[in-house]
């Protein structure tokens, strides 16, 4: 029911990886997808052979609903529309909430409960949010603590930090890593990509960076490091930026005009995920120097696509990296851009990376994921 398309990130892809293990799962265990009439249109579009039920507020709830939001704009917290509605789960044997809180909250319930928390982020860089979501973060993420039955979550790196943080017995939390459709990122589709490259004004080699424009991306390094790059050594490739842009896309706009680089900057914003392939498969290489990563999506598909890597060696990144990536130091420009030159101008490097990367990525198959996930499931409804 939180779900937007176009504003989650790497959270968006998460619960795509739900539906489509949740849809290979057979008779008689079904998993059902509760939606909220405000985005059942989204949810239908990528839901696959999910069964889906949209929960439609009474008129009591509605009503309700006016009230709450007026203390809360009193209270200058955030209000979330039928999300703050009492549910009645009476008749679901195990519900998982994919986004770090229990929304909307329960009338009844007879089942377990999972929570996943993608990571912690905001204890290790509070800097990077604001006060009021602070306060959200603290009150819903120990809410869920709280009340979860099991909490699933990303990387081993996110497993530590929550169980410290919260002083969890181990078996409180568990790591489960989603995966990709390796076969689609592989596999050639019918697009022109020189056309559809021509039109998006790719028009030379390039690398790419898909990421949104939050603080912890790190992207004012990542153009200062091209502005070495370009005005040291003479840099003649095309740095494509992808993901959701908000307020600072225009930050990231007149920093490119500051460092006199915006031929070599070409930032696209958000990209479907059909044109997103086709751009990922045809870079030279990814450059991801991300401050912080619960996960790290982009490098997977990366990675099943043959597209070498240069990344961050932070947080959750080197599990999924291992040996099959270039490491940089994302505090550093220079390391940023000594990454970058290294990497662009080795050919025999790039042949080595998308042997590593190929065969690395080949654990987080589909397959994989959705056994590791039923078997979550089983142990706690056996439990």
């Amino acid at each position: 029911m939180q779900y937007r398309e176009g504003t989650m990130g790497g959270t968006e892809t998460y619960l795509q990886n739900l539906f489509a293990v949740g849809g290979t799962f057979a008779a008689p265990d079904e998993m059902v997808l509760f939606g909220s009439m405000h985005n059942e249109d989204d949810l239908k579009a990528i839901k696959g052979p999910l069964t889906m039920q949209t929960i439609y507020p009474t008129f009591g709830q509605s009503a309700r609903r006016v009230c709450i939001r007026g203390v809360r704009l009193l209270q200058r917290r955030f209000f979330h529309g039928q999300l703050e509605d009492v549910v009645d789960f009476a008749d679901v044997d195990l519900l998982h909430f994919p986004f770090c809180a229990i929304l909307p909250k329960m009338k009844k319930r007879n089942g377990k409960i999972i929570v996943t928390i993608h990571d912690l982020q905001h204890l290790e860089y509070p800097e990077f949010f604001s006060r009021r979501e602070l306060d959200y973060r603290e009150r819903e993420y120990g809410f869920a603590v709280r009340h979860a039955d099991l909490i699933l979550t990303d990387s081993v790196y996110s497993c530590n930090a929550i169980r410290s943080y919260y002083g969890l017995d181990a078996n409180r939390v568990q790591v489960y890593q989603p995966g990709i459709d390796i076969e689609y990122f592989c596999r050639n589709d019918n697009i022109i990509p020189e056309r559809l490259l021509r039109e998006k004004g790719i028009d030379k080699p390039y690398l790419m960076y898909p990421a949104a424009t939050w603080p912890h991306k790190n992207h004012g390094r990542l153009l200062r490091a091209m502005e070495q790059l370009v005005s040291e050594r003479s840099f003649d490739g095309l740095l494509v930026l992808t993901g959701i842009s908000r307020e600072a896309v225009q930050k990231i706009r007149r920093l490119t005009d500051q460092l006199k680089i915006s031929h070599a900057v070409l930032v696209l914003g958000y990209v479907h995920r059909t044109e997103m392939k086709t751009i990922l498969s045809h870079a030279r290489i990814l450059i991801f120097p991300s401050l912080f990563e619960g996960y790290g999506f982009p490098l997977l598909e990366a990675m099943a696509a043959g597209i070498p890597i240069a990344c961050s060696r932070v947080a959750s990144l080197p599990e999924l990296g291992g040996d099959a990536v270039e490491y940089l130091d994302p505090s550093k420009s220079e390391s940023i851009a000594e990454a970058v030159w290294r990497l662009w101008n080795d050919e025999h490097r790039q042949n080595e990376l998308r042997l590593l990367g190929r065969r690395r990525v080949s654990r987080w198959n589909l397959q994989e994921c959705s056994r590791a996930l039923r078997s979550v499931y089983n142990n706690m409804m056996d439990s």
